[in-house]
C-alpha cells in the first residue's frame, strides 16, 4: 500500500528483533531471485537502523549522501531517493516503512511523506495486535505446559514410586535365594530409573522460576 501511495519501485516494512536484526523484514518490489541472492536478512544499522533508534522521518533524495549510509550487500538493487517512516505504537518505535526509488525519478515529496505517515499509524495497530496475538499465543503454551508437568507429577510420578516400592517389598519377601530375585531387582531399578527421567522432564516443563531466577531470563 505505501509503495502504490508514495510511487515507489520498493518498498519494505521491518520489525526489530530486539537484538540487532529484524524479526520480520518484507518486501515489494524485489524479486525472489535478487532477494535470495542478496541472502540474510538485513541488520538493524545505518539508515535501517536510525529509524528505530530516532522516531523522526527521514527523507533524502540520495540515500548514499546519508552518512548514516554504509553499503550496498552484493546483488542489491542501486537505491538513490528513500523515504523512511517509522511505525509508532505507545510511544515506541515498533516498525519502520522503507520506501526507495521513486518511479517518477525525483526524490518523495511531502505530500508522499504525509501519505505515508498516514499509513503508519494503520500499521502500528496491525504490528501491536499481532504481537498481542504472539503474546497470547506463547501465554497459551506456558499454561499448557504447566497443565501436562502437573499431570505428570500428579498421576505417572505417583504410580512410577508406587512400582518401585512394590518391586522392593516383592524383592524383599523373594528373598536373594530366589530364582525371580534379579528380576524384581531390574523392575525396581528401571523403575527408579523411569521416576528420574520423568522428574527432570516435569522441571522442564515447568516454568521459569521469577524469583529464583530473575525477570529477565524467565
Amino acid at each position: 500500500g505505501a509503495r502504490d501511495l508514495a510511487g515507489a519501485r520498493y518498498a519494505a516494512v521491518g520489525v526489530p528483533d530486539g537484538d540487532g536484526g529484524f524479526a520480520l523484514f518484507l518486501t515489494a518490489g524485489v524479486d525472489s531471485e535478487t532477494w535470495n541472492r542478496i541472502g540474510s536478512l538485513p541488520r538493524t544499522h545505518g539508515l535501517l537502523g536510525a529509524l528505530l533508534k530516532e522516531p523522526e522521518v527521514i527523507r533524502r533524495a540520495d540515500i548514499r549522501a546519508d552518512p548514516r549510509f554504509r553499503y550496498y550487500p552484493q546483488a542489491h538493487p542501486d537505491m538513490r531517493s528513500f523515504l523512511g517512516v517509522p511505525i509508532m505504537a505507545g510511544g515506541e518505535v515498533v516498525a519502520a516503512l522503507y520506501l526507495a526509488e521513486k518511479v517518477s525519478g525525483s526524490t518523495f515529496t511531502e505530500a508522499d511523506q504525509r501519505l505515508v505517515e498516514t499509513l503508519a499509524g494503520h500499521a502500528a495497530l496491525a504490528v501491536v495486535n499481532a504481537q498481542r496475538q504472539e503474546r497470547l499465543r506463547e501465554l497459551s503454551i506456558v499454561e499448557e505446559r504447566t497443565r501436562i508437568a502437573r499431570d505428570l507429577h500428579d498421576s505417572v510420578t505417583q504410580t512410577l514410586f508406587s512400582l518401585t516400592l512394590a518391586a522392593e517389598s516383592a524383592a524383599t519377601v523373594a528373598g536373594v535365594e530366589s530364582p525371580a530375585y534379579a528380576y524384581l531387582d531390574r523392575v525396581r531399578d528401571l523403575s527408579r530409573a523411569a521416576l528420574d527421567e520423568l522428574r527432570v522432564l516435569v522441571n522442564t516443563l515447568r516454568p521459569p522460576d521469577v524469583d529464583r531466577e530473575g525477570l529477565g531470563v524467565a
